[in-house]
């Protein structure tokens, strides 16, 4: 019982780390058009519209670093001999 569990828990994860890895580049590709659009519009708006467009950009910014650490995350659960 306790193998068969382990053994569909494993299994469960394997799907879930297939799934981010298929799923990454539709998870980056829309905040790094973000993060571009904002750039683009941080230089040419004046405030306080541009503070409202820094802003955005930081928060962009630090939701990228997350996916690339749940990333990195992912790739050391399904082979933790790497170093990351």
């Amino acid at each position: 019982s306790f193998h068969r569990e382990s053994s569909a828990s494993s299994r469960v994860s394997e799907v879930a780390r297939s799934h981010f890895f298929r799923s990454y580049p539709r998870i980056t590709y829309p905040l790094t058009s973000i993060s571009l659009v904002a750039e683009n519009l941080q230089r040419r708006l004046q405030d306080p519209e541009r503070r409202w467009v820094t802003q955005m950009l930081k928060e962009t910014n630090r939701l990228i670093e997350l996916v690339q650490e749940w990333l990195d995350l992912t790739q050391l659960q399904a082979a933790p001999e790497r170093t990351l």
